[in-house]
């Protein structure tokens, strides 16, 4: 089994997202985020001492079009890893809050998802389908869920080093994939289905250390992480939080504990 794979060797459980998250469905709550949304990417984020006490700002964002936006609260939706890669000077941060960051730098994910129109199987165990059956070329994991009205969703991932791998890599692997379940279900020629293809440039960490990070929050004012890889971290002190804090919280658990408070 290769990076975080052993997540896929519990048990599962298949949620509706628009139970969990009712504003998905909130027409005014969806336009007044889309009235406020700004498209640009992130270079670099850096603490600031606030100079005005009325709107005081706490962080400074340099963007991918010029511009710099000033903010009391800083929610980061990346992994913490990704914070102190785009963090302007390492030298302003505590060593040890930057070591816990680095901890969760995980590998690329490539995700396929085929909606089919009808079921190809009646298995509901996970999958790992090979690339290949005679050479070493690695894996993907696959979950089959069934929808509405018979119809069939499978859900793919395979792990990547975003450093040694090429769109023609990326390309070849979703080919293969496509052969090889063909192989393992026959009918998958014969359904017609639709696919949604996602590469992401990180994975989800399974060893986010809670309490370190609560430990260590302190000094980094303002700062929310908010993303599955986030660490839960207790707004009322260390004592709330589980005695072993290495527990592994799922991925989704964990995005949804991170949240909670601020979007929920």
């Amino acid at each position: 089994m290769l990076w975080s794979e052993s997540f896929y060797t519990e048990p599962r459980a298949s949620l509706k997202q628009e139970s969990l998250f009712t504003f998905i469905s909130d027409e005014e709550r969806l336009e007044s985020v889309e009235q406020s949304r700004l498209d640009f990417g992130v270079l670099t984020v850096k603490q600031t001492v606030p100079d005005d006490l009325a709107e005081p700002a706490f962080f400074n964002i340099k963007t991918s079009n010029g511009d710099e936006v000033n903010c009391e609260h800083l929610y980061w939706g990346e992994s913490p890893s990704i914070f102190t890669s785009q963090y302007e000077d390492l030298d302003d941060l505590n060593s040890d809050f930057i070591e816990l960051c680095e901890q969760t730098v995980t590998p690329s994910a490539l995700y396929i998802t085929l909606n089919f129109d009808k079921k190809i199987t009646e298995m509901k165990e996970t999958l790992f389908v090979p690339l290949s059956y005679t050479h070493e070329w690695g894996h993907f994991i696959g979950e089959l869920f069934d929808e509405e009205n018979g119809k069939q969703r499978a859900e793919f991932v395979t792990f990547l080093d975003k450093n040694s791998c090429t769109e023609e890599d990326i390309s070849k692997k979703i080919r293969l994939l496509k052969r090889n379940i063909e192989k393992i279900f026959p009918e998958f020629a014969k359904i017609s289905y639709g696919e949604f293809i996602k590469l992401s440039d990180h994975s989800f960490c399974l060893n986010v250390d809670d309490k370190a990070f609560a430990d260590q929050m302190s000094s980094m004012k303002n700062l929310h992480f908010i993303s599955y890889n986030a660490p839960v971290v207790s707004e009322n002190g260390n004592e709330t939080l589980f005695a072993d804090s290495l527990i592994r919280l799922g991925s989704m658990a964990r995005g949804l504990a991170a949240t909670a408070e601020t979007f929920i």
